[in-house]
């Protein structure tokens, strides 16, 4: 079973214990593999990983691998799912959790993340669809008719619910047992933090 990093955002940096948490559990930094939730608003191109947001946590916390990749449309599947078999760390972004979905379903990517023993985190977007399943609503910045249950990369049993509004921005909670609702960023293994 591998590590699973739940987050929902973070304006500047990670938190110092997240820091530590995450040092602690990321020893093997060979290879870090991005995926965007927002695959086709990229031009061609190589991307500057200075402006992924994400890319910038992991370097502000000293989190550095040997090689990172940044997987969107730009890419062929058959190499995207090679990058994904061989990453040490595989983090979903934030952005537009139903284009990530449909993303990792049209690039049958969703059994080789499964598969992976890499540390697997996750950011908004990217923490919604590692969760079992979650409802995209109109309410929030989808583009969707009705509210509707889709389904995640299952990894733990959390339904997760995304919600924004003027009150909470770009957040979303989490319904974990036994029925509590918290805003958090959760390490799951053998063991759950909240904070």
């Amino acid at each position: 079973m591998s590590t699973h990093y739940y987050f929902s955002w973070f304006n500047d940096f990670f938190p110092d214990k997240l820091v530590k948490w995450l040092q602690e559990d990321l020893q093997d930094r060979q290879s870090l593999v991005m995926i965007s939730a927002q695959p086709s608003n990229y031009e061609d191109g190589q991307i500057n990983f200075e402006d992924i947001t994400e890319w910038t946590w992991l370097h502000q916390a000293n989190l550095m691998f040997k090689e990172k990749h940044f997987i969107d449309y730009r890419m062929q599947k058959e190499e995207a799912r090679q990058w994904i078999q061989n990453a040490s760390v595989i983090f979903l972004c934030g952005g537009d959790p139903v284009q990530q979905n449909k993303f990792l379903a049209e690039y049958e990517l969703t059994d080789v993340i499964k598969n992976s023993k890499a540390v697997i985190l996750g950011a908004s977007a990217g923490a919604l669809n590692m969760s079992a399943k979650w409802v995209t609503s109109r309410n929030a910045a989808h583009t969707v008719e009705i509210d509707t249950i889709q389904n995640g990369l299952g990894f733990d049993p959390l339904p997760m619910n995304h919600t924004r509004n003027a009150t909470t921005p770009r957040s979303f909670k989490a319904t974990c047992s036994p029925y509590r609702r918290r805003s958090m960023y959760m390490r799951q293994s053998r063991r759950a933090r909240f904070v």
